[in-house]
């Protein structure tokens, strides 16, 4: 952490982010499985230290994830929005911005996306079907097709 001694205010080296109790850490830190973070106006449950970085006069500042360490996991926003890459300034999350594994939400996906939006890529152990009546696009299970199957090739 560098303190201006002019201004009193306090800021991090690049790459980390000014957490309100334990001062400048890792994005990967305060959101496990993230490679790159920014800071937000919208409430992602994950507020910075605004007061220290700004001075107390300043709007809050949060951190969000803008893309997951692997392309296995996506970032999930808790929050009804239907645009994540313009996200207005009084989103608040139900709870804090992180990144989901894609098989949280798609059985068999390995791959959905920076948002999860529609899974790309499936487990050696499935095979990525056409879109279904609700416009997911599902990984189904080799020995749905063939009994005892454990690898299929799509």
């Amino acid at each position: 952490m560098v303190r201006d001694e002019e201004t009193g205010l306090c800021s991090c080296t690049d790459g980390l982010f000014m957490d309100e109790t334990h001062g400048c850490l890792s994005c990967d830190y305060m959101i496990p499985g993230c490679r790159t973070c920014s800071e937000v106006a919208w409430d992602s449950a994950i507020p910075l230290d605004f007061a220290r970085m700004y001075g107390p006069d300043q709007s809050a500042s949060f951190l969000t994830c803008d893309a997951c360490s692997t392309s296995e996991r996506y970032v999930h926003i808790d929050a009804a929005i239907a645009d994540y890459t313009a996200i207005p300034d009084d989103t608040v999350s139900a709870s804090r911005v992180t990144c989901k594994h894609c098989q949280a939400s798609f059985d068999g996906c390995t791959s959905c996306g920076t948002y999860g939006a529609a899974c790309e890529a499936c487990a050696p152990t499935h095979v990525l079907q056409a879109v279904d009546a609700d416009g997911v696009i599902p990984c189904t299970r080799c020995d749905y097709f063939m009994a005892n199957c454990l690898t299929c090739f799509s």
